[in-house]
């Protein structure tokens, strides 16, 4: 009898019988959890995949990683599906910039800026994504990509302004333009917004250029009403006065920033074009150059003209 139970317990010891401890049960779970979500990260097509399946993907993960944090042996199995499924999502970020932000040139003005402000709204959940799994990730380097899209539908914009402005506009047109830009203000400072709850966001940040652009033709539609207003007898209040002041100085400074980089582009290429007719030559390509470096596109404009001229 002796014998038979030192055998019945060294069964039980090696899990031998079907009462096996609670934590092998467990632990097994896991593993076979491990290796589930393994066999789904090698799947995902980047190019397919939508966002909010991705989104479901980082959010299980997660929850799974709270659940097993307590076990150290799982934790090399558990960061190595983590690598797995950034690597899906920064994937995924590439493929959405080189299709997502694309100029439609079927599309008006406004719904440009309708669908940029979704193509933006998708993206930040990617980024978000990517930020959640990996706080390291350097997400200015995805913002940068798409920066000159952005610009290009800004450009657009201003440029789509300067021609009504141009066509001498009654109140009544100006009255409803400037009404459809402070929409826009509003949609986007409001996507800022939920922004900042998510994560910490750079001024860099490609949105904030557009309320900045939008802020800036806000204020010359209003100015451009005061002016005609002030043609049938009314005054122009202090408030518009102050704000004229303010954009005149805006532009002033950012032509005074623009002529200084230029001056010095000019001083390293006159080096290089030291006789007397080639000076010239040293300022048309210092121009070039500054142009090549401007992303905001009414300054390229102005700048552009400017060298035509000369």
């Amino acid at each position: 009898m002796a014998q038979k139970k030192k055998d019945m317990d060294g069964g039980r010891l090696f899990g031998i019988l079907s009462n096996k401890p609670k934590f092998i049960e467990q632990h097994n779970t896991y593993l076979n959890t491990i290796k589930n979500l393994n066999k789904s990260y090698q799947k995902i097509n980047p190019k397919t995949i939508s966002v909010n399946n991705l989104n479901t993907k980082v959010k299980l993960l997660n929850q799974f990683a709270k659940l097993i944090k307590n076990n150290i042996n799982l934790q090399s199995s558990l960061e190595q599906l983590k690598l797995q499924l950034i690597e899906k999502i920064k994937l995924s970020l590439n493929e959405f910039i080189h299709t997502k932000f694309i100029l439609d040139y079927t599309l008006t003005i406004p719904e440009l800026l309708d669908q940029l402000l979704d193509q933006l709204k998708e993206f930040e959940k990617l980024l978000n994504q990517l930020k959640l799994l990996d706080n390291q990730s350097n997400l200015a380097y995805y913002n940068a990509q798409i920066q000159s899209y952005i610009d290009e539908i800004l450009g657009k914009y201003e440029e789509y302004f300067e021609e009504v402005f141009r066509g001498n506009p009654n109140i009544e047109t100006l009255k409803k333009l400037h009404q459809q830009v402070q929409d826009y203000i509003n949609k986007y400072s409001k996507f800022i917004e939920s922004m900042t709850n998510n994560r910490k966001i750079n001024r860099n940040n490609p949105v904030y250029t557009i309320i900045e652009t939008l802020n800036i033709i806000s204020d010359r539609i209003s100015i451009k009403i005061s002016i005609l207003s002030s043609q049938n007898g009314n005054h122009i209040s202090n408030e518009m006065k102050r704000r004229i002041n303010l954009l005149y100085k805006k532009n002033e400074n950012i032509h005074n920033n623009l002529k200084t980089m230029q001056y010095e582009l000019y001083k390293i290429y006159q080096q290089n074009y030291k006789i007397p007719e080639l000076k010239k030559l040293a300022e048309i390509i210092s121009k070039i150059q500054l142009i090549s470096r401007i992303s905001n596109k009414n300054n390229k404009n102005i700048l552009l003209r400017e060298l035509r001229d000369n």
